[in-house]
């Protein structure tokens, strides 16, 4: 876990109002000066509705995964209150942006780039370097293109956003340089910024950050243990923990929390969960359900017994940092806090457990990340490596390949890099391991000796002499090598010519009602390659043409949809 450790006022009291009840307001989008609505368009399509103080609005459309997180190809408007509508189209999994995203702006224009894991990488598959004079305003354009998108739409145009980081970055530059101050310099420069002309840009950050952090705070494993406690008849999350999530009783261990101790809050949490009722698991909204009811319980145990306890020794030993793990910040406060966890109630595991999940929100300021990627690459600073994971498909019902890539090197040659795996989620180096040399850029893996049925989890690992770093974890099920049956999709007739085809392939197709088409490319390692809005089509006999020069050889799965369902399948061979 990366927590960054924080000093200022300004912090002090957001970790306040987040550890002691703010949960509740994120799991229901209750955030000041914006209102988000969501609702159900059917067959599991969701569409979340955001709407600012000035009028501009935002809409996400697509589909979520079990844990409520956006998954496959999704949809974003977004629209200044005038006449000016940006409309991105782009996959997501589990709340990231991944494949490509294409962008088309009012002009007509559209802009394409491609994520791995919410991390920008370049379509080509060449490694993207940033360089040691990078200002923080190009590492943001260029690694959050859509972020850039939300605040040209919301009236900060580029310039501005460039001249504020410039200023940041001009301020910042003043103080002595110390990686571990860097949080405490930077809340500094920001506070006296407020003061400033650019009072406006820090407080949209601000609301823009609060979603952000609603969104990665899904990916928290006791959220995840939590939702699991609804899907698994008889199971307590102490159970699921032991089970399913080792590696987080491993970190609460660490943290000072015995095996004893979060069995006991565990105990007294799934009462106060089980006394909310029963909830509906087919509800499209039922995540979102569930993270209400387990905020509200660990609200209601952390205020159960009032006390100075830990949260008096927390406000005034709390500080913050992105390089610092959950452990190690406990290990550095008060020795009196120390006493109090060595005795921990379910109150002070309650606390610790948000505290744990505020990491989230640390790490979800843009603005604030691009500040610290260009700090250190002015300052020679070496990092942790970004890496990220993919599944790539069943072999057979006892093999499965896996892929890594590695999008940053944390400025420094990655010497070992490779796959872990395991029946656990996030999978270590303790566990089973496949190791594929070093350096940077896409690898796989085949795992081996799997049991027909049982689920498995992996996760790409990349150590430097900073340390090993581990990507997104992906599960998979042991089975019969994965495919899509072409034979069960036969809603339209589909045809592609010519096939194999070079650069420009007619689409044609003869659907049975009007209705709104897309169109979805999809390579053999299930990436979405391209994705067209085609448009409206009356019943009848259809073809589009589309330049598709852009793909590489190979072979690829085209799929028509309707926003909802994929209506036919075909398989396209790219041969030049």
């Amino acid at each position: 876990m990366k927590i960054k450790l924080l000093k200022k006022s300004f912090w002090q009291s957001m970790l306040s109002v987040i550890v002691f009840g703010i949960f509740i307001y994120f799991a229901i989008g209750s955030i000041p000066g914006v209102n988000q609505q969501s609702r159900d368009l059917g067959d599991g399509v969701i569409e979340t509705a955001k709407t600012y103080s000035d009028g501009k609005t935002e809409v996400l459309t697509g589909k979520h995964d079990e844990y409520g997180r956006w998954h496959g190809p999704i949809t974003i408007e977004r629209d200044d209150g005038f006449d000016l509508r940006f409309t991105e189209s782009v996959t997501m999994v589990n709340g990231q942006r991944h494949g490509q995203s294409v962008t088309k702006y009012p002009n007509g224009s559209t802009h394409t780039v491609c994520y791995n894991m919410g991390s920008r990488v370049n379509c080509s598959k060449s490694a993207y370097k940033m360089v040691g004079d990078s200002t923080a305003f190009q590492i943001l354009n260029y690694k959050y293109p859509w972020f850039m998108v939300t605040l040209n739409m919301i009236g900060f145009d580029s310039e501005y956003v460039e001249t504020y980081l410039d200023t940041v970055e001009l301020v910042l530059s003043d103080y002595e340089f110390d990686d571990e101050d860097f949080d405490d310099n930077y809340n500094e420069v920001i506070e006296t910024l407020e003061e400033t002309k650019y009072d406006s840009i820090i407080g949209t950050n601000y609301v823009l950050l609060l979603y952000r952090a609603l969104e990665n705070m899904k990916n928290a494993e006791f959220r995840l243990a939590t939702i699991d406690y609804y899907r698994t008849d008889g199971a307590g999350t102490y159970n699921i923990l032991q089970t399913k999530y080792p590696g987080y009783i491993l970190s609460m261990n660490e943290a000072g929390v015995s095996n004893q101790d979060l069995e006991a809050f565990c105990l007294k949490f799934d009462t106060i969960i089980a006394s909310y009722g029963l909830l509906d698991l087919e509800d499209p909204f039922f995540p979102d359900s569930a993270d209400t009811r387990m905020y509200r319980a660990m609200d209601s145990i952390s205020n159960s017994e009032k006390s100075a306890s830990i949260f008096d020794e927390l406000k005034s030993a709390s500080k913050y940092s992105l390089n610092t793990n959950f452990s190690n910040y406990l290990n550095k406060i008060d020795p009196k806090l120390k006493k109090l966890i060595a005795d921990n109630n379910p109150k002070e595991v309650a606390t610790l457990i948000q505290i744990s999940i505020f990491e989230y929100y640390i790490t979800s300021d843009i603005m604030r990340s691009a500040v610290w990627d260009a700090y250190v690459l002015k300052n020679g600073v070496i990092e942790l490596p970004t890496v990220t994971t993919e599944f790539s498909g069943n072999n057979s019902t006892t093999s499965a390949t896996v892929q890594g890539y590695v999008i940053e090197d944390g400025n420094n040659t990655i010497i070992s890099k490779g796959i872990a795996w395991g029946t656990i989620y996030n999978p270590t180096l303790d566990n089973n391991v496949e190791i594929r040399g070093n350096g940077t850029l896409t690898f796989s893996a085949t795992l081996e000796g799997l049991t027909e049925g049982e689920t498995y989890y992996a996760r790409a690992f990349a150590t430097n002499s900073a340390g090993t770093a581990y990507g997104n974890c992906i599960s998979f099920i042991a089975e019969s090598a994965s495919g899509i049956d072409y034979n069960k999709i036969k809603d339209l007739d589909f045809n592609i010519y010519p096939n194999p085809a070079s650069s420009t392939t007619t689409f044609a197709f003869q659907n049975k009602t009007t209705e709104r088409l897309n169109l979805v490319i999809v390579d053999l390692n299930g990436k979405v390659v391209l994705q067209r809005e085609l448009g409206n089509f009356q019943p009848g006999k259809n073809q589009v043409q589309l330049n598709l020069s852009i793909l590489p050889n190979g072979i690829y799965n085209c799929q028509l949809t309707n926003n909802s369902s994929v209506k036919a399948n075909q398989k396209l061979l790219i041969n030049r």
